[in-house]
């Protein structure tokens, strides 16, 4: 449709304009309207639009920084999620290194998940090699277990191009499995503890539905589904009730006095804070 045509003219535009190519660069997608031509007259139409209205996005203030050759007025320079960043983004840092003192660069070419919308983690892997570079591999995770680790090495060891990496997982055994939402409530019955990962927020707003329906408390990072527990003053309320059960309940007159705190914040449209996160 019209919509979907312009979001493939859209996505493609910002492709070649994060590796830095050419329009006639791009593949041609003629089912979408897609080609050098198309590209060339929606660059200069988004660039007549922005210049009437004297605006910028993202992109354009990379590509200033770069041809300005604009320098960060820093002595350290830590870098992030490296495995994520643009052929653009990595010009711009690059002309940062030779003015700083000390630089980190922390990325995982094995999570490199956005290049689609251009990342390169070809960058991490050549800095791994570069001379007066030294590279150290963490090893220890403490997010999975090793059922899940087991898992992920035989999916990854089949990619050719990447830094090799061994790491020991969680004391954990746990266990790994491959569900629906509609499987879900089932496995969770008996699990005292999960963790539920969705390829998409589809995906995670359909199973955060099934908990929701069977009363499971769980908490939800993404997804379109509901997400109670990611209420301030649900979490304010809960923060009440958890604080005073670490007494024993003893306070008994104290308890009711916050619980009045606590529902005064709510007609007021603010919450309480008691202590550490939920």
């Amino acid at each position: 449709d019209g919509q979907g045509k312009h979001d493939a003219l859209r996505m493609a535009h910002n492709y070649c304009r994060n590796i830095r190519r050419p329009w006639s660069w791009c593949k041609a997608d003629p089912a979408n309207g897609v080609d050098a031509l198309s590209l060339a007259d929606y660059d200069a139409k988004c660039r007549r639009f922005k210049d009437y209205y004297r605006l910028a996005d993202f992109t354009d203030f990379l590509e200033r920084a770069v041809e300005q050759r604009c320098l960060i007025p820093v002595r350290a320079l830590i870098v992030d999620e490296a495995q994520d960043l643009s052929p653009l983004q990595i010009a711009f840092v690059e002309q940062q290194f030779p003015h700083i003192d000390h630089v980190w660069v922390a990325g995982d070419d094995d999570q490199a998940i956005y290049e689609f919308q251009g990342a390169s983690p070809e960058w991490i892997r050549d800095l791994n090699g570069r001379q007066g570079w030294t590279t150290q591999i963490l090893g220890q995770s403490w997010r999975c277990p090793e059922a899940v680790r087991r898992r992920a090495m035989v999916v990854i060891d089949r990619v050719v191009e990447r830094v090799p990496k061994e790491y020991a997982a969680r004391p954990e055994m746990g266990e790994y499995l491959i569900t629906t939402p509609a499987m879900l409530r089932p496995l969770l019955s008996t699990a005292p503890s999960s963790f539920v990962l969705g390829r998409t927020r589809k995906v995670c707003g359909a199973m955060a539905r099934v908990l929701f329906d069977a009363g499971v408390p769980y908490l939800a990072e993404r997804g379109d589904g509901p997400r109670p527990f990611n209420s301030p003053k649900l979490l304010a309320a809960l923060e009440v009730f958890r604080q005073f059960a670490s007494d024993g309940w003893a306070k008994t007159a104290e308890f009711a006095a916050a619980i009045d705190k606590w529902a005064g914040s709510i007609k007021s449209g603010g919450h309480v804070k008691h202590g550490g996160k939920v």
